[in-house]
């Protein structure tokens, strides 16, 4: 499929990176070097999604790791999703630690910002994604129809990522059967073992993020082209790590064949983000 054939992208998985945060990537340049996208201002951003042709982006605050104000972070992350609504969907982090208090705020983020996923690193919080803290979280995530995302396979950065084990989302699938899960980026060295829980579990789906296309595991490109796999997996970046141009410059090549792309750069995202189309298992 030629460039100018791909869709219309849309983006499970973008950082905001305003230059006003001063925020700090570096903790990943040995993974990405300096080719990162450069700090943007929202109408910046919104342009390049233009000129890259990204319908809409799942929009998170800064991670943790960039080391901006998390506060403001928000704000930012938040008024761009309610100036841009046709354009941003909410992802959203919370402190499984604070035990209701968590839950609370998941809730109000949803009812009151629209929020419409939940975003978990196990990484970050030392736990895996079976841990009974995350479960009054999952159970919310149900209440309020809203997808969970949730990391797999080692970090691309030097931090300990055992914890990130896709065989952890196991348990969670069986235990939580109407909970939408979506688990994220590569899931190596367990990739095999991802693809067999995608083939097992209905209400598990998978995000191909910080990821450039041109260095996609195999086993989730040849998974992805399968009939049962190209309505499971699905599109991301991970933006300003990997930038707009390079991924629409590379996902010609990436392996994944002209029947399943239309799914993979966009079907399922909406679906699956936006309940466009037909209710993703586990949300039945």
């Amino acid at each position: 499929m030629a460039e100018e054939q791909i869709p219309w992208i849309i983006d499970c998985y973008v950082n905001a990176n305003p230059p006003h945060l001063d925020l700090n990537w570096t903790l990943t340049d040995e993974t990405y070097g300096p080719a990162k996208a450069h700090p943007q201002a929202l109408e910046e951003l919104v342009g390049d999604m233009d000129r890259y042709r990204i319908a809409r982006a799942l929009l998170a605050p800064p991670p943790e790791s960039a080391m901006g104000d998390p506060v403001a972070g928000y704000r930012w992350t938040l008024d761009a999703v309610q100036k841009y609504p046709e354009r941003f969907g909410l992802s959203v982090r919370v402190n499984a630690d604070e035990g209701i208090r968590a839950v609370r705020h998941l809730e109000s983020m949803v009812r009151n910002d629209g929020a419409r996923a939940l975003r978990i690193v196990p990484y970050r919080d030392g736990k895996r994604a079976s841990h009974r803290s995350y479960y009054p979280l999952y159970a919310k995530c149900i209440e309020l129809g809203i997808p969970v995302t949730i990391t797999v396979g080692m970090p691309l950065v030097p931090r300990a990522g055992i914890v990130q084990n896709p065989k952890h989302l196991d348990r969670v699938c069986a235990f939580f059967p109407e909970l939408v899960i979506v688990s994220a980026h590569g899931g190596a060295p367990w990739t095999s073992l991802l693809v067999q829980l995608l083939r097992t579990w209905p209400n598990l789906y998978h995000m191909i993020s910080a990821y450039a296309p041109s260095r996609y595991p195999v086993e989730l490109v040849a998974f992805a082209n399968t009939r049962r796999g190209r309505e499971k997996v699905m599109y991301a970046s991970d933006y300003p790590l990997l930038t707009f141009d390079r991924a629409r410059r590379e996902l010609p090549e990436c392996g994944i064949d002209d029947e399943a792309m239309p799914w993979f750069v966009e079907r399922n995202a909406a679906r699956v983000f936006w309940g466009e189309g037909a209710e993703p298992a586990g949300a039945r």
